[in-house]
């Protein structure tokens, strides 16, 4: 929202939130409908499919509005499969901008072609490498420091990475440690994780806005997800952007993101997959610093003017005929 007011300063831009649609309905639903009489141009979030065929519903008969849907996550393929009204609803949309070729080869597939690939981008100030390198050599200890950056689910392989570690500390003299940020998912226990914490592993909830920079600080970030949905997490992006290189498990799109042995490491789910994976990488003695150049240098991917550059041309050629 705060990029289309910056992008297009003299048009009238409207928001609506999905959240609280199911609860709320009746009142949501006239929301909506009453910012879709004054639209002719809709751009699409939904976070799920039930909110996607609402919004499909309610444009079916507007044929004067356009519609542009940048695609969160990377659950859209695998749930339309088979349902033939939402996918040719989808076909007659301007374009859809999946955050990954593997989903853009997936939608194809489904006979969706109106897209482009448009990555997950930060609005997050970008700092020097030099201050990045300069805070993290003021922090080096004798311990490799991991950090986990994200929703705090099982899911997301935060128990894995967990095991891993407590591995690694029950025999080796030089130990890891593994600090967690984050909001606990709805339904998770938090008992489970507190049950789960040492000396070594500790969780210190939500990280705020003005001190994401600590993730610098940290020799890797791990992100050992089996997620469903797992698209292209922002996550993975802010960690890059820090100077920080990922070792992630090489699930649904993260090898999109992960370039082995350059910015990050890739291990396959499964037994200690993750513990003889960052064994292995210190064993090979991995010159860190110059990992944390290349994720800091891969995260220049991932600028507003680079990676939604496709969205904003079309979005302005559509602005031209109006």
């Amino acid at each position: 929202y705060s990029l289309f007011k910056k992008e297009f300063p003299n048009e009238k831009v409207l928001s609506f939130n999905t959240m609280g649609f199911k609860k709320h309905f009746i009142k949501k639903f006239f929301e909506l409908n009453s910012k879709l009489n004054k639209s002719n141009i809709l751009v699409i979030f939904p976070g799920g499919l039930n909110n996607l065929k609402t919004i499909v519903k309610l444009t079916k008969n507007r044929k004067n509005i356009k519609i542009f849907y940048p695609i969160i996550g990377g659950w859209l393929a695998d749930e339309i499969k088979g349902d033939k009204k939402i996918i040719n609803a989808l076909k007659k949309f301007i374009c859809l901008y999946p955050e990954t070729n593997g989903l853009q080869n997936k939608l194809t597939k489904l006979g969706i072609t109106n897209t482009k690939v448009s990555p997950v981008f930060t609005l997050r100030d970008i700092k020097p490498f030099d201050e990045i390198i300069h805070d993290y050599k003021d922090k080096i200890t004798d311990e490799l420091k991991l950090v986990y950056f994200g929703r705090v689910s099982e899911q997301k392989g935060i128990y894995i990475a967990i095991d891993a570690v407590k591995k690694n500390n029950a025999t080796k003299a030089k130990k890891w440690s593994l600090d967690i940020y984050g909001k606990i998912q709805d339904g998770e226990s938090i008992d489970k994780l507190n049950s789960k914490l040492d000396d070594k592993i500790n969780y210190y909830g939500p990280l705020p806005d003005n001190c994401i920079a600590v993730l610098g600080n940290y020799d890797f970030f791990v992100f050992p997800t089996f997620y469903k949905g797992e698209g292209f997490p922002a996550t993975c992006v802010e960690s890059l952007m820090f100077g920080t290189p990922i070792i992630a498990s090489n699930w649904a799109y993260n090898n999109e993101i992960i370039d082995e042995g350059y910015n990050g490491f890739l291990f396959d789910l499964g037994g200690d997959n993750l513990y003889e994976k960052i064994t292995n990488i210190i064993g090979n003695n991995c010159d860190i610093i110059k990992m944390k150049y290349n994720a800091y240098k891969s995260s220049l991917n991932y600028t507003p003017e680079k990676a939604i550059k496709p969205f904003i041309e079309d979005l302005r050629e559509v602005l031209k005929d109006e």
